[in-house]
Formats: C-alpha cells, structure tokens, sequence
C-alpha cells in the first residue's frame, strides 16, 4: 500500500478565478472562459448575454391601393327625378327629398359592393390590417476584412456562419502569428457568448496549442474549464495552470495574488484527484504497476498541496485548504509545518 487513504479534494468552486479578461493591447479581445459548472474561478469568469437583432419588417402597401370601390347600389332608383319636388305633389309647399336608404349587407350587395362585410372592414382598415407580405430580410454578410469592425457582433455572438467561415479561411491563410492571435480571439468571444461550449473549447486548444500561450489569463481560464472535467482531465489542468505560471508577471498587485493562488490550488487538487484515483485503483488490483502510479500521484500531490500552501502563506491568504490537502498527501503535519 502507498499509505494512508487520500484527503478528499478541496471544493474546486471556492478557487478564486480570473476576472474578466482584458485583451493585450496588439492581439485583440481575449474572451472569459464559458459560464456554468461549479469549478474554480466560475464566477470571476464572464459570459456575455445574447442579443438578438432583427431588421425592421418593410412598411405595408398603402391604403389607396387596398380600398375596394365606393359603394353605389340601394341609393336613388335609376330614372328617378333628382329634384326636391315629388311628382304630383301640393305646389303650396316643397317636400325634400328624402335620403337615400343604407345598402342592405345582402349576397347581391355582397357582389356588388366587393365582399362582405368584413372584408370591407378589413379594406377600410388601411395597410396595418392588410396582409401585404413583408421583403425578405437581406442576407448576413460575409466580409471579414475589418477585424475591429467585428468585434462588436462577436461579443454578441453574432458574426454567423459567413463570417465565421470567412474568418477561418484568413487564418488559415494568415502567414503572421500576430494576426493569427487577433483573428482567432474573434472566434474565440464569438463562441463563448453564443453559448457554444464545444465550439469554444475546440477553438480555445487550438488557440493555445497552435497560436499562442504567451497569455496567462488565456491558460488559466482554459485550465478552469478543463478542472470541471474530472479526472480524466487533471493532466491537461496541469499543464496549462503551468504554463499560466511561466506568465504570472503579466499580472500586479491584488490580481496577481489571487489568480496565482488560483493556479497553485488547481494543480494541487487536480493532483489530488489522481492520486485517489490511483489509490483507488491499486486498492481494488494490488500490481506493481498500480503501486507505483499510486505512489507518483501522491508524491505529486504531496509537492503542489506544499507549493500552494507556502505561497497562501507568503500572501497572506486562507491555509486551511491547502494545509489539510497537505498533510493528507504527506501522511504527517511536519512536512508541511517545516
């Protein structure tokens, strides 16, 4: 056995995460990591809401053109005189004519008069009741050429599949590794406010891998994505929360010692995480393979629950995480007191 059973990781959720990234002055907007889970940093991490725009419908067709014809039926009787005066009455006194009578809503007026009723309702109600059909929208356009132009529909996760598509083509034909970086933190905002979390983790590895991992706030969001995996992603956390590390200087003051205290405590529970996963296995299949992947998880976790731990001290931060996680991996306090 590799002695003592493993301490229970420290909640990753209580990780301190990055606060909204801030694009590099000459690379471009660089996105937080995607919203949701309960793992370290995640409500230092912003999203950005969907907004949805719409063209404005095109106007209606006017009223003259939708009005049917004056009605003219059940007025005066064709042949009828036009004067006030009726035939043969007292010329002591003038009778005026009496007004025509309304026209009766009958199926003869029906066809008369252009329809029934309702229809002349309809038609007397101008173009808001018409059912004049609206322009088609225009179509998304599908330019990329101005890249700080797009920024502002990729934060609303709206540059759409032309754009996209136009933007992958120009990095990939891009010769410069610079305006790689800008073109690929596009797609990169892009994805993250569309809520696409698949997208935005293809493009993110592809980003750090290929591109660049200069950028620690880039590493740390993508090692706090990747802690939410579980153990089968430990060593990917590491790796990046590493590389955040080889950038800390990037950062100063009250930011630097809570994102720095942010990547010791993910590669020390990340480590934790192998080792009980290993301790666990070894106690179900005693080989010596599984012995020795137990032991190397926990000297591993042993090392970075003491890194953490020496620099919450040196920062004046909280110990109590870290020092349990310590002497958990050590198997006494005097490792972890020295």
């Amino acid at each position: 056995s590799s002695g003592g059973a493993p301490a229970a990781a420290p909640a990753v959720g209580d990780l301190g995460g990055p606060a909204r990234i801030e694009p590099a002055a000459d690379a471009g907007p660089a996105p937080a990591g995607p919203r949701g889970g309960a793992e370290a940093g995640e409500d230092e991490v912003t999203g950005t809401a969907r907004v949805t725009v719409q063209d404005a419908p095109a106007a209606a067709a006017s009223a003259g053109d939708a009005a049917p014809p004056a009605s003219t039926g059940g007025g005066v009787r064709p042949g009828a005189p036009t004067g006030g005066v009726r035939p043969g009455a007292p010329t002591g006194g003038v009778r005026p004519a009496e007004p025509a009578p309304a026209p009766a809503d009958t199926p003869a007026d029906r066809g008369a008069q252009g329809g029934t009723s309702e229809a002349r309702a309809v038609a007397d109600a101008g173009p808001a009741a018409s059912h004049t059909p609206t322009k088609a929208q225009p179509a998304e356009p599908a330019t990329c050429d101005d890249l700080v132009a797009l920024e502002a529909p990729a934060m609303m996760g709206q540059l759409g599949v032309g754009r996209r598509k136009c933007l992958e083509g120009r990095l990939a034909a891009a010769s410069q590794q610079t305006m790689k970086n800008k073109i690929s933190r596009v797609l990169i905002m892009d994805a993250q406010a569309r809520g696409d979390k698949a997208d935005w983790e293809r493009l993110m590895k592809r980003h750090l891998e290929d591109i660049d991992r200069s950028d620690p706030d880039l590493c740390l969001t993508y090692a706090i994505h990747l802690s939410r995996g579980g153990v089968g992603r430990a060593h990917g956390v590491i790796r990046w929360a590493d590389y955040a590390l080889e950038n800390k200087q990037k950062w100063s003051g009250n930011t630097y010692k809570k994102k720095v205290y942010a990547l010791y405590k993910l590669r020390a529970v990340a480590a934790n995480r192998l080792w009980q996963n290993a301790e666990k296995k070894y106690v179900e299949d005693r080989t010596d393979e599984n012995e020795a992947k137990a032991v190397k998880y926990r000297g591993m976790a042993k090392d970075y629950a003491r890194e953490w731990l020496d620099y919450a001290r040196a920062s004046g931060q909280d110990i109590k995480a870290p020092l349990s996680l310590c002497v958990s991996a050590a198997g006494n306090k005097e490792f972890c007191e020295g």
